[in-house]
């Protein structure tokens, strides 16, 4: 009973690293506003189960460090700061090559599908 326990923990921390290592490196979205269409680069970093990256907003050259960012299995969620208001996020790791992205400022909230930006070799 004991060998079953350890390895199903065993089996379960090993999916939790893979989706978290799935979530590593750089992805691009694109989000409709009244302003116009807003291009953004994602770039996230995975240390255990801390996740910590920036968002990058190509139009106007600003980016957005991470705070409180965590990832678990194949959640994750992280905040950022646009000068003083708070952007509270949580997502999903859909494939190895989608995720979604849930934001939430103030009353006012949404869902962007990032994709990944294939790394050069």
């Amino acid at each position: 009973m004991k060998k079953i326990l350890v390895s199903t923990l065993l089996v379960l921390l090993c999916t939790s690293l893979a989706f978290a290592s799935k979530i590593e490196g750089k992805w691009k979205a694109s989000m409709e506003t009244e302003q116009g269409v807003m291009n953004l680069t994602y770039v996230f970093k995975v240390d255990g189960d801390s996740l910590s990256g920036s968002m990058f907003w190509s139009d106007y050259g600003d980016e957005f460090k991470f705070t409180d960012g965590k990832i678990n299995g194949k959640e994750f969620t992280f905040n950022f700061y646009m000068d003083v208001t708070l952007v509270e996020c949580t997502g999903e790791v859909l494939s190895d090559d989608e995720i979604d992205i849930h934001w939430k400022v103030d009353s006012n909230e949404g869902v962007i599908k990032a994709k990944r930006i294939p790394s050069r070799n």
